[in-house]
């Protein structure tokens, strides 16, 4: 599978909020205590989108990946 990153647009913001809620309630679902502290929420997605500074080798990625995939990424 071939994934392509880009910077996200402002304009994108509810639906990237959309996914991670949907992966928020899944990790809460899968007995998680991960990103069940109120982080992230909409004003840090909207504020990484606004504070993306190209050129400085910083980026700001959401990923959701399941159980053993995360287990693969972190080995």
């Amino acid at each position: 599978m071939e994934y392509q990153f880009r910077q996200a647009k402002y304009s994108e913001a509810s639906q990237i909020w959309q996914i991670l809620k949907d992966a928020i309630n899944r990790r809460k679902q899968d007995g998680s205590n991960q990103w069940q502290d109120g982080y992230p929420n909409m004003e840090v997605v909207k504020s990484d989108i606004e504070n993306f500074q190209p050129g400085t080798g910083q980026t700001q990625t959401y990923v959701a990946v399941g159980e053993e995939s995360f287990e693969e990424i972190k080995n």
